[in-house]
């Protein structure tokens, strides 16, 4: 589907934070200052929720509600989906991308930043997780497209809190150099993913050393645990079945979350959930929570270890510990870490606002190179030079032609910096060979287990008369976004040749734009758009 040109808007580059279970919208100011926007209902968050009931979308806040009533008709948690190969969501007898759902999330910031400034919202700067892979990234920037965005740029979520860091602590001047040189390690538990990263701020630059994470590990773990002992609890002191419990799981998750909460302040919660007659009445201590997620905390320690040594640090090297992501609030996370090192752990920034705040920054640092070196704000940041890793080995799998056994072979290790390119030589296997299929994966070991395939490269139109075993080398790169693009080159001619890219998982473009006149339709039907 091809729009008209937009016309200009007076309406900043935003930088969006789309959460697995919140999502937050910022801007720069007039005085160089990154500002959350306030959504309808007044909060500074927006649940990452969406409802379908009687023909109406519900999102954010109304969607949470239609939990007690329709769970069955309330998706949440999509971000998890994200880049799935052919998974859907289905309601109703539906199915529906992730992307699709992502966007009707998008959809709502967009017209609250609209809203708040009286013209359209056309630019954005959306944040991942460090540890997505390319085709989470891709969906990410499908869902932008879906949610009527010109995606100007992706950034790592550690990242981005890193550059609210420096802005919200006056560590940069207006320049955008930092006034003191600093290594950070990122510590970010946000409600579906989880990374560590290590970065250098120094000078007019931020220059990542090394990531790790999970893109499954987050506060929902944390509240799945807590759901899961109201389960035993009911089931040892109620008379109710496993499967009504099983059934009523979004009521009890919503429950379990509130108690997450309450531990944070306190040491002990009382706990009273009525289920039809049911009546569940006891308490939770908070080292009895402790004990219950100790395994998932352990996780997280594993996984700092693991950054540590992609950066070739130890904890001597770290000048500071910044927490990140509404899940660091609960005490265990602050006390781990205290056992682990006497380094400072600054919880200065908004754990729920930090990373949109950064993708603020990050949008104006973009908006300035695309004017020339001026900006909108009265107070520019002058370029900040970031430079992030990919979280992921890029490789090519093939056939061990000796064992008929799946060989990998990496082409762009893992913390590489970004952009980055590397070439890989193949070999036609017979003669007038017109053609060479390359599987591309990310990640996993050298015979592909644990994997991602992100689709086969197809080398097309070879010169005819090619002998056996003439070279055509594939060269693959990262773009700073993460994004995989690649070209092929047939050495005995020298000719550069197409690449075809067949992917694994995402929407193609027929499907982005067969889905964007949907979702189109069905703002135009909730008179939205």
């Amino acid at each position: 589907m091809t729009s008209p040109t937009p016309e200009p808007s007076s309406t900043p580059i935003l930088g969006i934070d789309l959460g697995t279970t919140r999502s937050v919208v910022s801007y720069l100011d007039d005085h160089g200052r990154p500002q959350t926007i306030l959504n309808a209902d007044g909060d500074m968050t927006t649940p990452s929720a969406v409802a379908f009931e009687d023909g109406d979308v519900l999102i954010g806040k109304e969607a949470i509600k239609s939990l007690a009533i329709t769970p069955d008709q309330v998706v949440q948690f999509a971000k998890r989906e994200m880049g799935n190969d052919g998974h859907m969501i289905s309601i109703d007898g539906y199915d529906y991308p992730a992307e699709l759902i992502q966007s009707f999330i998008l959809g709502r910031l967009r017209r609250d930043a609209e809203r708040h400034f009286g013209d359209t919202a056309q630019s954005v700067v959306i944040t991942v997780p460090a540890f997505f892979n390319e085709p989470k990234r891709r969906a990410t920037m499908d869902a932008g497209l879906l949610a009527g965005f010109s995606v100007e740029a992706i950034i790592n979520e550690p990242t981005a809190a890193a550059l609210a860091y420096g802005i919200e602590h006056g560590f940069m001047d207006p320049d955008g150099v930092f006034k003191k040189p600093e290594t950070l390690l990122v510590y970010d538990l946000g409600g579906g993913t989880f990374d560590v990263c290590i970065l250098r701020i120094e000078g007019d630059a931020i220059n990542v050393l090394g990531i790790d994470g999970n893109a499954r590990l987050g506060g929902l773990d944390w509240d799945a645990c807590i759901v899961d002992w109201l389960i035993d609890e009911f089931e040892n002191n109620c008379d109710i079945d496993r499967k009504k419990l099983e059934a009523n799981k979004g009521i009890l998750q919503r429950e379990a979350e509130e108690i997450k909460h309450s531990l944070t302040a306190r040491k002990q919660t009382n706990v009273k959930i009525r289920l039809g007659d049911a009546v569940l009445q006891t308490q939770l201590t908070r080292s009895l929570f402790d004990e219950l997620t100790a395994h998932l905390l352990d996780r997280t320690r594993f996984t700092i270890k693991k950054a540590l040594e992609a950066a070739k640090l130890t904890w001597s090297g770290i000048d500071r510990v910044l927490l990140v992501g509404g899940a660091t609030r609960m005490p265990q996370i602050v006390e781990m870490l205290q056992r682990e090192t006497d380094i400072t752990i600054d919880q200065s920034v908004s754990p729920d606002q930090a990373v949109a705040l950064g993708a603020a920054v990050y949008a104006n640092i973009l908006s300035q190179r695309a004017n020339g070196g001026e900006s909108s704000g009265k107070q520019p940041l002058r370029s900040v030079d970031v430079t992030d890793v990919n979280a992921h080995h890029l490789g090519v799998l093939g056939v061990e032609l000796s064992t008929g056994r799946p060989q990998g072979q990496v082409i762009i290790p893992k913390n590489s910096p970004l952009p980055a390119m590397n070439v890989a030589r193949f070999k036609t296997v017979k003669p007038n060979q017109r053609s060479v299929v390359v599987k591309v994966i990310e990640g996993g070991d050298m015979r592909g287990h644990n994997a991602t395939t992100i689709g086969t490269f197809s080398v097309r139109d070879l010169p005819a008369g090619l002998p056996a075993g003439s070279p055509v080398e594939v060269i693959l790169q990262y773009n700073v976004d993460g994004i995989i693009q690649a070209e092929a080159i047939v050495l005995a001619t020298g000719k550069k040749n197409r690449i075809e890219i067949k992917r694994d998982a995402g929407l193609t473009e027929t499907e982005i734009d067969e889905w964007q006149d949907i979702s189109s339709e069905i703002y135009e039907a909730l008179g939205l758009d």
